[in-house]
């Protein structure tokens, strides 16, 4: 029933006891509305994304580093990011940028202060310290601000104003509360189905074949009506090596914080039968 569930610590080792717990948490499948999920990405320099080597180490820190749980990295005072935090090179959205990537959909969303935070101890002594577990809580503390303005806002409006409103990728309180949220959307796969045109079924682009092909979209911001995308030859393609048949496919609506795809109306693309295969 809690609103807000804050993990200041977490491991490298992934628990699926643990995962599963924390989505049903997220989803509210128990009693109650869903939680809002917010943790440390860790103190260990390690990215989130591949590859490995160069250097730093791919380590993703659970449970941070799922997609349904806001992943704290830590900032000096003047924003720059702590010399010991985990981080998340392609950023709080997208898992493959070219060049880093993910095949598991984790991403660090929002970073804020984690140097120099002083706290209560035992016997009334106050220390100073580090870490992202000291980023964690004035994330948690400013989504309580935002559900006391807006109580009824989804766990996805959350995330997607947590990103939208930062700066720089680092927490900015004031547009958290006040910003209205934009649309912004992001390619995100593709698949290929060859089994409407008499193709092998085998869910890849053959010489011969006519194949459906639908991309897959996310709206990290506000609600959007009416996405279409569309197909067409690069500038310097060879275009006598398929012919594209339908080059729209209709997603339609996306609310904020989601995905969707244009399955239902895929493109439609022959490819020519004098291709070498594979």
């Amino acid at each position: 029933g809690a609103q807000i569930l804050n993990y200041s610590g977490g491991g490298y080792g992934e628990s699926f006891v643990v995962a599963i717990a924390i989505a049903d948490a997220y989803a509210g499948s128990g009693s109650g509305d869903g939680s809002m999920l917010i943790a440390a990405a860790g103190n260990d320099y390690f990215k989130v994304d591949k590859p490995f080597p160069p250097f730093p180490p791919y380590a993703p820190m659970f449970p941070g580093c799922y997609n349904y749980v806001v992943g704290v990295e830590a900032t000096q005072q003047n924003g720059n990011m702590a010399w010991f935090s985990n981080f998340d090179p392609t950023g709080p959205i997208v898992t493959n940028d070219g060049y880093f990537w993910n095949d598991y959909n984790h991403n660090y969303e929002v970073k804020a202060p984690g140097v120099g935070i002083f706290s209560t101890f035992p016997n009334g002594g106050y220390y100073s310290l580090n870490g992202t577990s000291m980023a964690t809580p004035v994330v948690s503390g400013a989504v309580a601000l935002l559900k006391s303005i807006l109580p009824t806002a989804s766990n996805e409006v959350i995330f997607a104003r947590l990103i939208q409103s930062s700066s720089a990728g680092v927490l900015n309180v004031n547009d958290l509360l006040l910003k209205e949220l934009e649309p912004d959307l992001y390619f995100q796969q593709y698949a290929i189905s060859d089994t409407s045109y008499n193709g092998d079924g085998d869910n890849r682009a053959d010489a011969g074949e006519t194949v459906e092909i639908y991309l897959s979209v996310k709206n990290a911001g506000g609600l959007i009506d009416s996405v279409w995308t569309k197909l067409s030859f690069g500038e310097f393609e060879d275009t006598t090596t398929a012919q594209i048949i339908n080059n729209h496919s209709y997603i339609g609506s996306i609310s904020e914080y989601a995905e969707n795809s244009g399955q239902f109306d895929p493109f439609v693309v022959h490819f020519d039968e004098n291709l070498v295969n594979d």
